[in-house]
């Protein structure tokens, strides 16, 4: 958010949030009393997109419920610390549920003074500049009372009124816009996935393999000559092995040990003509990192590779340790090269997303860190059409059966080995795949990144309308209003006093005696207005009450030297009222 301007309307008035609401703090539940039944927690991770969620909340035994911690329907919580510090949330059901610790609650002290919606919108646009109070340390924090000091623009509550029907009319409009390319954003991940499908399937190639079929040799001598290479990088490594100890061989027997991988796994479809089926271990190997211990961190030298720096087909560098240079050459097997392929072990899937990336050239000089795997090829010719078949929807669901744990999901090593890959007849129709492949998913790149782009934007100009509706210019400050200063002593009063709450002031007093055509003519004049312009003007909040009033006024034509007259707009889609000027005949 912007902060807030002193050259405000000379109707409002600058406080500070804490005067006019109180931030209340949550309670430390411990989590050892979490429970399938009872009553459901708010924790930070419950408040998403401006909603808060009870669909995935822990639960607390009825037993153990504080009742001074309980949230209302219409309650605007905020997380008050972690990596989304300032994100907010409206709870709306009337089901009883709890506040956690970290969690805060923005209780109104006078509704007649602030209404629920204004308090909503302008704590939402507050969110950067809360995320800025909460940085500083290696945790985001920030305390209640840092809250109450930012400043609050305090508008009389008929204009909130007005504030909030214009930003939710704007919103809506923006809303639209996002749930479109919300769809579009769905549908590119589906075709994603289609592409993928179609690859690992023979389908994309199914046409190629037609004009090409004298071409065509089987899976099994491309398998053939991978597992050869298989058996000399085992022997080799093995001789690297007895050379380092010392040991000097008599005979061949060391190579009976060699284990042969599994020549009949599983299918998880039927293989098109001259395909096959093959355990990912016939194929590659794979090296884990080594846990190097914070203490062995430099502030410079060679990065390290950790799972926060692998992502979904791409690497990251949000993330950034460092190890001495000498560690290059002291891990020389756990140096990362250009090309190589890596996946996060522990957490590796994300909405059914897989962390798994090959390094360019940006990427490296790099050391491997505990739980990143680095898959070792037996032959380089298989490397691009597996990072294919690892993100098809047929890895990611067996993968999905496969991981343990249960606050960190991670794979084993041996079952991800174990995992069946189909295999492509011959090196030429891999490389088209790859080709192909690689084709469709840079355009569907292009398109998602123009997606996320305007997603931005359109939460950019949500924040431009936030700004101008807190600083007064979004919408006609010039109707009669309310004293807000006098209703801001009040309160400050009852703060000190510890008197009851006031009443709802209902605003515009002055025009509770006065005729509604005068209403109409000084609000509107000769301009089209509809009944929710004018009920947010209105003493009558009864709109039932205010139509049967126009009705009556359209009929006996009792405005002096005025027509009022009804008509359909076809761009509102809503009835729509006029006043003309000019003597009745």
């Amino acid at each position: 958010m912007s902060v807030v301007e002193n050259n405000l309307p000379s109707t409002w008035t600058l406080c500070k949030l804490g005067d006019v609401m109180k931030l209340r703090n949550g309670y430390a539940f411990k989590s050892k009393d979490y429970s399938d039944e009872g009553v459901p927690l708010i924790r930070i991770s419950d408040i998403n997109d401006s909603v808060v969620s009870i669909a995935k909340a822990a639960k607390i035994p009825v037993d153990l419920v504080h009742e001074g911690y309980l949230i209302e329907d219409g309650d605007l919580l905020i997380a008050m610390s972690g990596a989304t510090t300032g994100k907010t949330g409206v709870y709306k059901g009337k089901d009883k549920v709890l506040q956690n610790q970290r969690v805060g609650n923005f209780k109104i002290i006078d509704e007649s003074v602030v209404s629920r919606e204004y308090r909503d919108y302008y704590v939402m646009s507050l969110r950067k500049a809360i995320e800025g109070a909460a940085y500083g340390g290696a945790q985001p924090n920030i305390a209640a009372k840092d809250i109450d000091e930012f400043p609050f623009p305090l508008a009389p509550l008929e204009q909130q009124k007005r504030i909030v029907a214009k930003i939710e009319e704007l919103f809506s409009h923006i809303d639209a816009g996002i749930e479109a390319l919300n769809k579009a954003k769905k549908l590119l991940k589906q075709y994603r996935q289609s592409v993928l499908k179609a690859a690992v399937t023979g389908e994309l190639t199914k046409e190629w393999r037609e004009q090409n079929k004298d071409k065509l040799e089987p899976a099994s001598q491309l398998l053939e000559r991978i597992l050869q290479e298989r058996r000399q990088k085992w022997e080799e490594q093995q001789l690297e092995q007895f050379k380092a100890k010392g040991k000097i061989l008599k005979n061949d027997k060391w190579k009976e040990k060699y284990k042969e991988p599994n020549n009949k796994p599983e299918k998880f479809f039927e293989e098109p003509e001259g395909w096959g089926w093959a355990e990912i271990g016939t194929i590659t190997d794979m090296l884990s990192g080594h846990a190097f211990k914070k203490s062995e961190y430099s502030e410079k030298g060679i990065r390290l590779f950790q799972i926060a720096n692998v992502s979904f087909g791409h690497t990251k560098w949000d993330e950034v340790e460092h190890l001495p240079e000498e560690y290059l050459e002291k891990w020389q097997h756990l140096s990362l090269d250009e090309g190589d392929i890596l996946m996060a072990l522990n957490r590796p899937l994300l909405s059914k997303q897989l962390k798994i990336s090959r390094l360019s050239k940006s990427d490296v000089p790099a050391i491997l860190y505990q739980r990143v795997g680095k898959f070792q090829f037996y032959s380089e010719c298989i490397s691009d059409y597996f990072l294919i078949y690892m993100q098809s929807h047929y890895y990611i669901n067996r993968l999905e059966e496969q991981l343990q744990g249960v606050n960190i999901p991670f794979i084993n090593k041996g079952k991800l080995l174990e995992t069946p890959i189909s295999v492509p007849g011959s090196i030429e129709e891999m490389d088209l795949i790859v080709e192909q492949v690689n084709s469709k998913l840079e355009s569907i790149q292009r398109m998602n990144d123009e997606i996320n782009f305007q997603l931005k934007k359109a939460e950019k100009n949500k924040q431009s309308i936030l700004a101008s509706a807190f600083s007064g210019s979004l919408v006609d400050n010039s109707l009669p209003v309310s004293d807000v200063n006098e209703l801001l002593g009040a309160i400050k009063a009852q703060k000190q006093g510890g008197a009851k709450p006031r009443k709802s002031k209902q605003p515009a007093k002055v025009e509770e005696n006065r005729a509604l055509e005068e209403i109409i003519t000084e609000s509107f004049g000769d301009k089209e207005f509809t009944i929710e312009q004018l009920l947010q003007i209105s003493t009558n909040g009864d709109e039932a009450k205010l139509k049967n009033e126009l009705f009556e006024i359209i009929k006996k034509c009792s405005v002096k030297s005025s027509k009022l007259e009804m008509s359909f707009n076809e761009d509102m889609e809503a009835y729509v009222f006029r006043l003309y000027k000019g003597e009745l005949g």
